[in-house]
């Protein structure tokens, strides 16, 4: 069961081809399983196998496993990331983890990637950085672009040579040398620097050669769908990326009756749609909400829509049990901070929130 599940890999395009990536660079189990828990994040998919519904859910601890529509139960069986780093290596060892195609693209997705956040990298410099030369190689690039796509696939072909990866990675650490002195010079998350740094100095590794793929890896994926757990997720992200749930969140814990808050959402997510961790969402007064997720490997796509009657009760149930507002989003929590995050187009009329 586990195996099964593990050859899902995680929600993002192009998963299994960076899990690829990360396991024939022969870290040790422990280095492997952070970068797996990286690659995964907090999520969930839900399979079928033998006529029977199997739900994951996977977060900083590892992966939960249940049969049925949610991994939360206590009877779920639990795979640590260091468990699944070994057990995803003996697969690709054995030729049964994925097919051929997949690892034949692992390098170039793991290069375009890297390309693609170097130049953004270098993009989100300050002016004093710019001035100061920091990172020249990426930097010509990046000025001298003739169309995005062009320069990505230009750097990503560069990123083949060990001799410009090794230039590049000493330019990088002295960037981040004058970073740690003087963080003005980076206007971008400073979270995304480190996770960058290790892909780059992972090109230069010796990487493990795999036997070719075995029957196992040609069967065709598994039927998917959209778990409970995943949906709550999803609904838990509001309406907007920033404000949406706090403005539901405020309305919910008021005095309103059912048909007032299922009013409520439909004016409050309007018409329109986010792409999200995988995830494609549209919503509109008529029709509700829906979620849709494709699959690689020739899986079809899962959809699940949702009523406004559902989406109410659903959150409503996720207020309640305080599962919908996160701690990181409390502070912004009470009234005076919670108006000053709202930019004035998206601002309630004071009847509508009372």
């Amino acid at each position: 069961m586990w195996d099964a599940a593990l050859r899902l890999g995680g929600n993002e395009p192009d998963s299994l081809e960076r899990i690829c990536a990360i396991e024939e660079k022969d870290y040790s189990i422990s280095a492997t399983a952070g970068l797996l828990k990286w690659e995964y994040g907090t999520d969930g998919k839900g399979f079928v196998l033998d006529g029977t519904r199997y739900s994951l859910w996977f977060d900083e601890s590892g992966l939960r496993l249940s049969s049925g529509k949610s991994a939360q139960g206590v009877g779920a069986a639990v795979l640590s990331w260091a468990d699944a780093a070994e057990r995803i290596g003996q697969l690709l060892a054995q030729g049964a983890y994925v097919p051929q195609s997949v690892l034949d693209r692992a390098g170039e997705v793991e290069r375009t990637e890297l390309a693609e956040r170097l130049l953004n990298l270098v993009g989100d410099f300050s002016d004093e950085a710019r001035k100061a030369g920091y990172m020249p190689t990426v930097r010509e690039m990046f000025d001298n672009r003739d169309g995005l796509t062009a320069t990505i696939e230009q750097l990503a072909n560069e990123l083949t040579d060990n001799a410009f990866v090794q230039r590049l990675v000493d330019e990088m650490q002295t960037f981040f040398a004058a970073l740690a002195k003087d963080p003005s010079l980076f206007r971008g998350k400073p979270t995304s620097l480190g996770e960058q740094a290790i892909a780059l100095t992972g090109l230069l590794r010796q990487r493990i050669s795999y036997p070719a793929p075995g029957p196992i890896t040609a069967e065709p994926a598994p039927e998917q769908f959209i778990t409970d757990d995943e949906i709550d997720k999803l609904m838990s992200e509001g309406s907007h990326p920033t404000i949406g749930k706090l403005h539901i969140s405020r309305f919910f814990l008021a005095e309103h009756t059912k048909k007032e808050r299922i009013e409520f959402l439909k004016k409050e997510y309007g018409t329109g749609g986010w792409c999200r961790a995988g995830f494609d969402e549209t919503h509109s007064a008529g029709n509700g909400i829906e979620y849709m997720r494709s699959y690689t490997l020739g899986a079809p796509e899962a959809k699940v829509h949702l009523t406004w009657e559902q989406a109410e009760a659903r959150i409503g149930e996720l207020v309640r049990r305080e599962r919908y507002l996160t701690d990181a989003d409390m502070p912004h929590f009470d009234s005076i901070a919670f108006e000053k995050l709202l930019p004035h187009e998206m601002r309630f009329k004071e009847a509508d929130l009372v």
